[in-house]
């Protein structure tokens, strides 16, 4: 009594990788891919020596100095910083006033410790 053959018994294996098949087109899409980039980045891109310019009648001209005019938010600082820098009443009738922060400073470091 012979036992049974141990090719049988192991079975069929599945193959390591991938299917051909499925390689085959992976490789096939990554090909047509890299192509149609080349065209589109070769066709959009200007050759060498020709310069690609298209005017519009539309757009307007920059100004001549853009800075020469400070900006809503930097006059807004502007106007804060200097409302900081100086002394004015916060409530006049109970005698408080807000005074710049560095004199707020130096005065309080002018106190002697207690």
């Amino acid at each position: 009594m012979s036992g049974p053959d141990p090719q049988e018994l192991e079975g069929e294996r599945a193959p390591d990788g991938l299917p051909g098949g499925r390689s085959a087109l992976l490789v096939a899409a990554m090909a047509a891919l890299t192509v149609i980039t080349a065209a589109i980045v070769l066709g959009v891109a200007p050759r060498q020596g020709e310069a690609r310019v298209t005017e519009s009648p539309h757009l307007a001209s920059p100004p001549a100095d853009p800075f020469s005019r400070p900006l809503a938010d930097e006059q807004e600082r502007a106007t804060q910083r200097a409302r900081r820098g100086q002394w004015e009443w916060s409530d006049r009738a109970a005698g408080r006033a807000r005074q710049p922060l560095a004199d707020a400073i130096d005065a309080y470091l002018a106190e002697p410790l207690r």
